[in-house]
């Protein structure tokens, strides 16, 4: 080879190590940018309106769960069998007419939801989930554990009531209408499915009054049907609506598979008026409430609140023993103990438990404010509330229907 064609190698071979460089030197440089651009974005700015459901689903969490139970219980049954064992030894051998049917027992476990109804321990949960058992154990979130006794079942609406005796006061749940449930709400369970306890889903209100038929003929009118995700353990938990009322007892699915498919049924919470007649006691809730008025009833509004005033609410000062039951981190104010049904404040959509901050654009710190207001109001132009509802600030206008 000549000296010119070893040069004009030499040359090109570096030509081509150089551009080699280069390419390997952009490359590295385009990965490391492009890994820096992807870890160095800012986090996602949500629309305010996603927050805000967000929000919603976390309060009814923390408000209904600690009112949600485990339910476990444990039944004995027997049976007969012909077996064999040592004190039949000559038996092996010789067919005796005389052997009598051997007798054993075993134990068979089954898992449940309850839901705690009055704060002294009375828990509703489904008939079929304590139907026959020798045991009922309860068992709440932090593991704690009571042994129950059934005292109440209603069959034709698989419902049962049973009770256990605390040490302290318990949460319970809040009893909402089931009659004024509609078709496309939210619509949250919280169970114990395969025993994974207080597991919370959510879907809608799929449809109202379905009418099931079991094997035997067995019919449940009037149920809730959704898709939230229902499985067994559900049963005897509650479905709830976004404003953490139960609106529902979580009862079964229809599935192929025997787990979710996107269809479950509960039955009314109104259904169960007849065992919470039961509870010795109990104060009479929405779901009970037969006490109905037409919006515009004038009741007269005392002044500690234990009265409905003309909007349809009971009010009372904000101290701690309402605090803890509503579990409202507004530390002072007015809260709102009840709603009368069909009422101004019913239609407007405030809730018991709402605390109200505001009251025609000025603060509701005591109730001779909020009665003032409202006598001086005009509810053909409307009343302006701002309210905390589990730590978020609604507006609610309150106004006289044309």
């Amino acid at each position: 080879m000549s000296v010119k064609l070893q040069r004009f190698a030499i040359l090109l071979v570096g030509i081509i190590g150089v551009f080699t460089g280069v390419i390997i030197v952009l490359l590295i440089n385009l990965v490391v940018f492009t890994r820096t651009a992807v870890f160095s974005k800012e986090k996602l700015a949500p629309p305010r309106e996603a927050i805000m459901l967000q929000d919603s689903f976390i309060a009814v969490a923390d408000l209904v769960s600690p009112a949600v139970v485990n339910i476990s219980t444990e039944q004995i049954l027997k049976y007969r069998y012909y077996g064999y064992d040592f004190d039949d030894f000559f038996d092996r051998f010789f067919d005796s007419p005389f052997r009598k049917p051997k007798e054993k027992y075993y134990k068979r476990q089954g898992l449940g939801t309850g839901m705690i109804v009055s704060a002294d321990g009375f828990i509703l949960t489904n008939n079929h989930v304590v139907a026959d058992v020798n045991k009922i154990k309860v068992v709440f979130a932090d593991k704690s554990e009571f042994e129950a006794k059934l005292l109440a079942v209603d069959k034709a609406h698989d419902l049962a009531l049973v009770k256990i005796k605390p040490k302290s006061k318990l949460s319970k749940v809040l009893l909402g209408n089931s009659e004024k449930v509609r078709v496309g709400e939210w619509s949250i369970a919280i169970g114990n499915p395969f025993g994974y306890d207080h597991t919370v889903t959510a879907g809608i209100v799929s449809a109202k009054g379905r009418l099931y038929q079991s094997a035997d003929g067995a019919e449940m009118p009037n149920l809730i049907q959704t898709d939230a995700a229902i499985n067994p353990g559900n049963s005897g938990g509650p479905l709830v609506n976004i404003s953490g009322e139960v609106i529902g007892i979580n009862t079964f699915i229809v599935s192929t598979s025997g787990s979710y498919s996107g269809i479950g049924f509960a039955v009314p919470i109104n259904e169960a008026g007849k065992l919470l007649k039961e509870i010795p006691g109990l104060e009479k809730t929405e779901a009970q409430n037969t006490e109905r008025q037409k919006p515009g009833t004038t009741v007269n509004a005392s002044r500690n609140g234990q009265e409905f005033d003309t909007l349809g609410l009971k009010i009372s000062i904000l101290d701690e023993s309402k605090i803890s039951k509503y579990r409202t981190p507004v530390k002072a104010g007015l809260v709102i103990t009840r709603v009368k049904e069909g009422s101004y404040a019913d239609i407007a959509g405030l809730l018991e438990g709402d605390v109200i901050l505001e009251i025609d654009k000025k603060p509701a710190a005591t109730l001779e404010a909020y009665f003032a207001a409202v006598k001086n109001s005009s509810l053909k132009e409307g009343l302006l509330f701002v309210i905390s509802r589990q730590g978020a600030a609604y507006y609610v206008i309150i106004s006289r229907p044309e």
